[in-house]
This record gives structure tokens, sequence and C-alpha cells, in this order.
């Protein structure tokens, strides 16, 4: 399947392109929670707060969904944040070790930002669908009723800026371009889509599993050790399969295509993950991996990592402007 090149697609993916590189479509409430986002990363540690987020409950079509919210005195804009495919919520959103903090909810709280993260059915605190399986729209449809949820809750502010993780990115995306509840923008954090990939999670077979999460899998988040401790890394372990002791079962992947970026009219900013794709630039011989090598050599990795990410940004919209419709 090739992506479509039409002018709204071209639109849409010319406003993603300069906002994430010059920032002239973003919105000053959407800047201060981008920097919010990077900045939580690199944090230094910090005392953890004795407060708790608030535990809310939405209902989606007769099925109860757990959401953990964060709230300044008085917000300024609503955020709604959608996990991967792996770990719940406050995983995700809301880790605070023993020692240092690193809570995404907290830190755009503290921005002035009234933060929702929910815990999609089988994840954390919310039960699993009456089947066991979650597939893409089922999940999307789950994210359009907080939506609404929050939007009730915050009449006097503008729709909320949703935010998607990794598998989170997609479902984030999926609605977006269903377009059934008002945004007022799209983050796409680790986004990977890629729509000729065959689907990594296939149809509903069966009943569905009861795997277990291990603390191998916890630990492989941490991929530098000069990044965390190993006290820090104890404690995500411990977090991580307290909150999601088994593996939500996901299904259906082929529903992801139904992606359609030339629908989704909101300003939207896509992180895709450059540094990523640095790291690992030694090992491949292409020619965009001999560049960024090349680039790195002589600019340093950090404007190496920028410029890897405005080069795979252009090509996207050139793929989307130029390429023929199937």
């Amino acid at each position: 399947m090739k992506l479509p090149a039409s002018p709204r697609a071209r639109s849409t993916f010319g406003r993603l392109h300069r906002a994430v590189f010059y920032g002239s479509r973003i919105c000053g409430s959407l800047r201060i929670l981008v920097a919010s986002i990077v900045g939580t990363a690199c944090l230094a540690a910090s005392a953890v707060g004795a407060s708790q987020p608030d535990r809310l409950a939405a209902n989606a079509d007769g099925h109860e969904l757990t959401i953990w919210s964060r709230l300044p005195a008085r917000p300024k804009a609503a955020v709604v944040l959608v996990h991967g495919r792996t770990w719940s919520a406050r995983t995700a959103f809301d880790f605070e070790s023993q020692a240092a903090s690193r809570s995404l909810l907290r830190s755009l709280a503290e921005a002035g930002f009234a933060t929702y993260a929910v815990d999609l059915p089988g994840y954390g605190s919310t039960e699993r669908t009456a089947t066991g399986w979650l597939s893409p729209a089922h999940a999307a449809t789950d994210v359009e009723s907080v939506i609404r949820f929050v939007a009730q809750r915050h009449p006097d502010l503008a729709p909320p800026v949703l935010i998607g993780w990794s598998r989170g990115s997609k479902i984030s995306a999926l609605v977006a371009t269903r377009g059934n509840e008002p945004l007022s923008a799209l983050v796409l954090y680790a986004f990977n889509f890629d729509p000729d990939a065959p689907p990594l999670y296939g149809p509903v077979s069966g009943s569905a599993p009861s795997v277990r999460n291990t603390a191998e899998a916890a630990r492989s988040d941490f991929i530098s050790p000069k990044v965390a401790s190993q006290d820090f890394v104890r404690d995500f372990v411990h977090t991580a399969l307290t909150n999601d002791p088994i593996q939500a079962p996901v299904c259906c992947d082929v529903e992801f295509r139904s992606i359609r970026p030339e629908s989704i009219r909101v300003p939207t900013l896509l992180i895709h993950g450059a540094r990523a794709a640095l790291r690992q630039a030694h090992r491949h011989t292409d020619p965009l991996s001999r560049w960024s090598l090349e680039v790195k050599q002589r600019r340093g990795p950090h404007r190496a990592a920028v410029a890897l990410a405005n080069k795979t940004s252009r090509r996207l919209w050139a793929t989307l402007r130029y390429a023929e419709a199937a």
C-alpha cells in the first residue's frame, strides 16, 4: 500500500515539518508541553513528593477505564496520554523511584497542564475486554471516550492535546484520523508506523493468553548504563511488574492501516527517535547511515541527531508529495 499524495497530505505534513524544526505553527502551550516531555527525560534526581495522582474512572460502552490525573491549580490546557505496548499509564508516565522523579504527569502539571493518562483494557487497573483481546480500533474508541471525559471536566479550556507513546502513538494517529473528537494538537512520540510492513500482531486466535511480564523485559528498557543507576532500574522493574504482572493481549494490527495522514487536521508533532537510529548507524552501510556518521564526526552527536531527524522528515514529506497513489 502506498501512502496517498494529496493536497491534504502535503498540507498536513508540511505543517508537521515546520512545527518540528522551526516551531512556526506550534502554539505557546504546545511548545511548553514539548519542553516538558523532553525535559522529563533529562531531569536531575529530585526528591519524590508525597502526593499521588488522582484515580478516576470513565465509561466506554459499559467498560470502565482507569485514568490517572495530576492537576495544577489553574490549568491552561488539558492533555490526554496513551501508553505503549508493554507498560500501563503509571509506569509509562508517572514513574517515581525512591530517589528521583521521572513523572511526566507531574512535570506537565507543574507547567500548567491538566494531565490524564489512561490504562487501556488489560493494562494496569483497567480490566480486559469481554474477549480479552485489545485491537487498535477498540483502543481508539476507548481513547475517544477519555477525550470526551476530559473535555467535559474542563468546558472552559480548548479541546485536549493528545500524546501517544510508541504503540499508543499509532492509536492516537488512528483517533486523529477518525476525527470523532476535537483535539487542539497531536504528539506522536516514537511513532513507528510503516504501512508497507506486515502487521506485527495478527487477528484474534482462540482465547486471549495470560503471559507474565518479566524482570528481564523491564530491564531491557534501559540500554545505557550511564543514564540510570542500578537502584533506579531496580525501582522501575518493581513498579512495572507490580502494575502489569500479565501482558495485555493485543491483536489486529492491520487496523492501523486505516491511519490516513492527509485526514489529520490538527497541528502534529512527530518525534521519531533519531538518536536511536544514530546509535545503530555504525552497523549499517546504507547512504543515510554513512551520512549521519559523517555529520556526527564533524558536528557531534546532538547536531547529528537533529540533522538526521530533519532529513528523515523531509524524506517523509517528499514521499507523500511525489508518490503515486496505489
